[in-house]
C-alpha cells in the first residue's frame, strides 16, 4: 500500500467537518449513534436485517448538520425526535427495549421536567371504559403534543393522559387516535424511577388478547378497553408517601416507535406526604 501524505476532508463546508463535530450536542448525538450502533453489532443476523434500515437513515450526517449552536433552526426539536426515533427503532425492530437513553433529548437544557399536579385524590375504578365526570376529576391532565413533532407524526396516537393518586396508589388513564387502535399489535411500557429504583410497567395486545407484565414484580390492576386504565400501589413503585417518582410513556406499534409522553423529557410527581389528610382537611 502507497502512503497517502495528505488526506482533505470531502466537505463543502470549509473543507473541514466543524459543522457536525466537537460541540457537546453534536458529541452526544455521535455518542447515541456509536452506542446503538454497537448494540446493534451484538444482534443475530435476523435482528440486524430487520434493523437495518433504521441504522442506516440514523447514520445520515445531516442529522449532526442540526446540532450545536453554529446551526439553528425553528424545528430543532422535531429533527432531534426523528433522530432518536431512527435509533429507537433499531431496537424496536429487533424486538429490543428501547434504551432510556433516546428517550432523553440531545439538545442543550437537559430533558424536560413536566410536572404533574393532581388537584386531589382519585380512586376510580379500573374498568377501560371512558374516563367518568367524577372519578378522575381530580387528576392532573395532560394533553400530549399534536403540533406535528416527529414522535407523533401530526395525528396523535395517544389523545389524553390522566394521572392521579390515592394515599396509596398511583392511577394512569390513557385514551387512543386511530393510530393505535387500528395497529394489530400494541405495547404500552411505563418506565418509573423512585428512591427505591426503576419499575417497568408493560402492556401488550397482540390480535386482540393483551397481557402485562410489571419488573421488579409487584401488585398492579389494569384494564384495556376503550381506554387503558392502571392503579399502581406506592409499593410496586418501591415508593413511600412523600417521595418523588419520574416516569415516562412510551407507545410501540407495527415494529416501530408511535409516541413518547411528554414528547420531550419525562413528567414528575410528588406523591401525597404523611401529614396529607392534615394540610388538607376541610375547615
Amino acid at each position: 500500500a502507497t502512503p497517502m501524505p495528505d488526506f482533505r476532508p470531502g466537505s463543502w463546508i470549509d473543507g473541514n467537518f466543524r459543522i457536525w463535530i466537537g460541540e457537546d450536542e453534536d458529541n452526544r448525538a455521535w455518542q447515541y449513534l456509536r452506542e446503538t450502533r454497537e448494540d446493534w453489532a451484538r444482534f443475530d443476523p435476523t435482528e440486524q436485517e430487520r434493523s437495518r434500515m433504521s441504522l442506516l437513515a440514523a447514520e445520515g450526517s445531516d442529522w449532526n448538520w442540526w446540532y450545536g449552536r453554529d446551526r439553528t433552526s425553528q424545528t430543532a426539536v422535531q429533527f432531534d425526535d426523528l433522530y432518536r426515533r431512527h435509533l429507537a427503532n433499531v431496537y424496536t425492530q429487533a424486538g429490543k427495549q428501547i434504551p432510556d437513553r433516546l428517550l432523553v433529548p440531545i439538545l442543550d437544557g437537559g430533558p424536560t421536567m413536566v410536572p404533574i399536579l393532581p388537584v386531589g385524590l382519585v380512586s376510580p375504578r379500573i374498568d377501560g371504559g371512558p374516563p367518568g365526570d367524577l372519578d378522575w376529576a381530580s387528576a392532573h391532565h395532560v394533553k400530549p403534543d399534536s403540533g406535528g413533532g416527529a414522535m407523533n407524526s401530526g395525528v396523535p396516537v395517544v389523545t389524553s393522559v390522566r394521572i392521579g393518586y390515592s394515599l396509596s396508589d398511583m392511577y394512569l388513564l390513557m385514551q387512543f387516535g386511530p393510530h393505535a387502535v387500528a395497529a394489530k399489535d400494541l405495547q404500552v411500557e411505563v418506565r418509573c424511577t423512585s428512591p427505591g429504583g426503576t419499575t417497568r410497567l408493560i402492556i401488550r395486545r397482540d390480535n386482540g388478547e393483551a397481557e402485562a407484565s410489571i419488573e421488579p414484580c409487584g401488585p398492579m390492576t389494569w384494564a384495556l378497553g376503550e381506554t387503558l386504565q392502571i392503579r399502581l400501589p406506592f409499593e410496586s413503585l418501591r415508593a413511600r408517601r412523600g417521595d418523588t417518582i419520574t416516569f415516562a410513556i412510551v407507545v410501540l406499534g407495527e415494529g416501530r416507535l408511535m409516541s413518547a409522553v411528554p414528547a420531550h423529557g419525562v413528567m414528575s410527581i410528588e406523591l401525597p406526604a404523611a401529614d396529607y389528610e392534615l394540610q388538607h382537611q376541610e375547615v
